[in-house]
């Protein structure tokens, strides 16, 4: 889920379900795109996968999800960071071979 404040405090918020196949959600992390809109990356434990949500707007009303490393047991501890060509940038841990791995979409450029 994703909750988007109504004001500084987070007195208000609203909350929404992104991915709901599956056990998703673990090790997340969120950056604000050049367009004001969140990405967030995070673990599918059901899938083993590292995966990616790209919201359509700053409330995150709408959003577009990809596994974008499927390869073994990927995605833990998940960290991203918009670069300064505004294409996110994610760290993570491959448990199958024990490795840091760092991804950088061609696909996302502009936060998409």
């Amino acid at each position: 889920r994703v909750a988007s404040c109504g004001d500084p405090t987070c007195t208000t918020a609203t909350t929404r379900a992104i991915d709901t196949t599956g056990d998703v959600g673990w090790y997340t992390s969120i950056a604000i795109g050049v367009d004001g809109n969140p990405v967030i990356s995070y673990y599918d434990d059901t899938n083993l996968d590292l995966k990616v949500a790209s919201c359509g707007d700053p409330t995150c009303t709408t959003a577009t999800t990809r596994a974008i490393d499927t390869t073994g047991r990927v995605g833990y501890s998940t960290s991203i960071a918009i670069g300064v060509n505004g294409n996110p940038v994610i760290s993570y841990t491959d448990m199958t071979n024990s490795d840091l791995k760092v991804f950088s979409p061609w696909w996302m450029a502009g936060g998409r």
